[in-house]
């Protein structure tokens, strides 16, 4: 009998936190409109079948769209990577999986002016890194409990971690203005304005 290789998988479980969020989410769902109750519950089964058949990257938090969608979501892989360019603001937290080079592909798709390797702490460290290899890149990210941050041209920065992924815009342009040199702002390449 020949056994698969499996997935490097995270060990996160649902804190009391986020299950409570999710609760929540579900029983407002259920007190609105047809489609959210229906969203809502779909919701539900998928989170329920992938704790317990650990067979798809999930992700649970809330997201907001360009097109005016806002709210929470259970995305598995492939839903989170068809939804990268519409995404305005999400926050999504690993329920269940490994973050893989697949997302790491997505989001190098959208062409980010910059990719910094970064840890968070009172003082941002942060180390630019020119390589685009997905596989380098999530390599990188669990060996050194890093945090990848990527400036989108469209004014977006994007992070991933070992516990998941968030996009944010940046209207004020707050958030670019730490990341980048002033004169890498002033360069019309990057065309910040």
């Amino acid at each position: 009998m020949k056994l698969e290789t499996q997935k490097v998988q995270t060990s996160l479980r649902l804190s009391p936190d986020l299950l409570r969020r999710f609760q929540r989410y579900v029983k407002e769902g259920f007190g609105k409109l047809r489609g959210a109750q229906e969203l809502a519950l779909n919701d539900a089964v998928k989170l329920w079948v992938s704790l317990i058949e650990r067979q798809d990257d999930v992700f649970f938090g809330f997201i907001e769209t360009k097109d005016g969608w806002r709210g929470y979501r259970v995305l598995f892989m492939d839903e989170a990577l068809r939804l990268l360019d519409n995404l305005r603001n999400a926050n999504m937290m690993l329920v269940w999986g490994a973050v893989h080079p697949p997302l790491l592909e997505g989001l190098l798709a959208l062409n980010p002016v910059k990719v910094f390797l970064a840890k968070r702490g009172a003082v941002w460290q942060r180390r630019e890194v020119n390589e685009r290899d997905p596989a380098l890149l999530v390599k990188r990210l669990y060996e050194g409990g890093n945090e990848i941050l990527m400036v989108l041209e469209d004014r977006r920065i994007a992070s991933i971690s070992p516990k998941g992924f968030a996009v944010e815009e940046d209207v004020g342009g707050l958030l670019i203005k730490r990341l980048l040199p002033s004169q890498d702002i002033e360069d019309a390449a990057y065309n910040f304005g």
